[in-house]
């Protein structure tokens, strides 16, 4: 009976702390989706493909389009094309609700999310290179990629990227309706 009794014991304490890790392991999230960097979406591509999810992100923009960045610490590679650490935004007008192409409705309670995207962001900061004029922002919407990661040829012959966005050169896109909301400290 003693032994059933540690046994027992034994068994909870592995679980809680097996959930316990679990948890502190996750990443922080609003209404269930995941508050992540752009270095968190490119190490972890098939995780992340087809969900919805909030990025943290410096923006860049041209007349081409708009891009999420960050100075990530790997390089993605693929055949031996580097792939810039950037996610395409995909800025696109809500369709028929039945359209699987749509993008996401935002999640509940993301307004009021806007201290813990700020949290995010002070850690990135971190270890970021510190910049005059970036813009920092929080971009919610639906990640996609292709798996594996097409790499196509240029007009001469040379393996390129073949991704998403201008010049195909994003390894994924962010699908979304709503917009970004500002980080700026």
């Amino acid at each position: 009976m003693k032994d059933y009794r540690i046994l027992k014991v034994l068994t909870v304490g592995i679980l809680l702390a097996y959930f316990g890790l679990i948890h502190a392991q996750a990443p922080p999230a609003i209404s269930g989706v995941p508050v992540i960097s752009v270095c968190e979406v490119l190490d972890n591509l098939s995780k992340y493909n087809g969900k919805p999810v909030i990025i943290i992100a410096k923006i860049s923009s041209t007349g081409e389009g708009i891009w999420l960045t960050w100075d990530c610490q790997t390089k993605l590679v693929t055949q031996g094309v580097t792939w810039p650490n950037t996610i395409w935004y995909a800025l696109t007008p809500r369709g028929r609700p039945s359209d699987p192409r749509q993008p996401p409705y935002l999640p509940d309670g993301f307004s009021e999310g806007e201290n813990l995207m700020k949290t995010k962001l002070r850690e990135l900061l971190k270890t970021a290179k510190p910049e005059q004029e970036a813009k920092f922002v929080a971009a919610f919407g639906r990640f996609e990629t292709r798996q594996p990661l097409p790499i196509g040829r240029d007009g001469k012959g040379n393996l390129r990227a073949a991704g998403y966005g201008h010049l195909n050169s994003s390894p994924g896109q962010l699908v979304s309706s709503f917009g970004m909301t500002d980080l700026q400290q």
